[in-house]
């Protein structure tokens, strides 16, 4: 077991071998630990994204991140475990202008192969988790963030949810199989993007959002919202109450504009 694998297992308070029979609970620990949040695309911060990094700052400096820092660090505990897993980039649906996001591949999840079945496995993808494994064959999962399931169309696989308090399903993202990432300079280039792109919306504001049971917890530097089992309140915040939720919820503080 690697020291990465050890502080992650410490972190999240589990001490099992990682197995696929157990995936789901190690999900749903990790998204209670590791919050979804973009402070470094909001600091504008470029420094290259590799193992190292991403161990010093979700595992050393109590971060969590965004998709290119939290799947890419499951995938090194459960590679390390001994799971057959990928990494592969996606382009996440632009429900705003009802198009597919103009930052192209920018989203980076996990593929599991278990007896030559894939499965899609996701912890960076905001409020909108699976937190469980996904069959591409288009099985139907529930869990405690909703209804999901893998759709194909024209050679594509395409990730479909319906959260708690939602009644439609809605689109995810699109992938190929065949979309995988080579190397972590793959994952830098995709940090750039989301920094500078015009088109990205990460870079626009602070967020952070993280599922706790059945709650989902989202705030933003005007909102905080609570999902509870798809009873959904929201609120506006002002700087000072931001400023103090992001510490009290999600461990991180920041300095006021």
């Amino acid at each position: 077991m690697t020291d990465l694998t050890m502080k992650f297992k410490e972190k999240i308070h589990f001490q099992e071998k990682i197995t696929f029979n157990n995936l789901d609970e190690v999900l749903r620990k990790t998204t209670n630990i590791f919050p979804f949040e973009n402070t470094s695309i909001m600091a504008r911060s470029t420094t290259p994204i590799t193992k190292e990094l991403i161990e010093e700052t979700c595992l050393n400096n109590g971060f969590g991140g965004v998709c290119y820092h939290l799947n890419p660090l499951l995938f090194y505990v459960l590679k390390d475990e001994g799971l057959d897993v990928k990494l592969v980039k996606g382009n996440v649906y632009d429900h705003t202008n009802q198009t597919w996001s103009s930052t192209g591949d920018t989203h980076v999840f996990i593929i599991l192969t278990k007896e030559n079945k894939p499965f899609l496995v996701d912890t960076g993808f905001g409020n909108n988790l699976p937190l469980k494994a996904v069959p591409l064959d288009g099985e139907e999962v529930k869990s405690a963030n909703g209804f999901f399931r893998i759709t194909y169309n024209n050679d594509e696989y395409i990730l479909n949810m319906k959260k708690n308090g939602v009644h439609d399903w809605k689109t995810g993202y699109k992938f190929s199989l065949a979309n995988t990432i080579q190397s972590e300079d793959e994952l830098t280039t995709i940090q750039d993007t989301i920094i500078h792109s015009e088109s990205s919306p990460f870079n626009k504001g602070y967020l952070f959002t993280s599922i706790r049971e059945y709650e989902t917890v989202t705030l933003t530097e005007s909102s905080y919202t609570l999902n509870v089992g798809g009873n959904i309140t929201k609120r506006k915040v002002a700087t000072a109450e931001f400023l103090q939720l992001a510490k009290d919820l999600f461990g991180i503080t920041l300095k006021n504009k």
